[in-house]
């Protein structure tokens, strides 16, 4: 993916809000836990 303006300011746009604050923490647990799943299996 383009990291440079323009070619990256319309995909930004598209997944920036699955990105906020707000939704970051709600994902902050089950990150965790893959996370965790992750490195016990390796």
């Amino acid at each position: 993916m383009p990291t440079d303006p323009p070619e990256h300011t319309r995909p930004r746009r598209l997944v920036a809000g699955a990105f906020t604050a707000r939704r970051a923490d709600a994902m902050r647990p089950r990150v965790t836990d893959v996370d965790a799943d992750l490195v016990e299996n390796s």
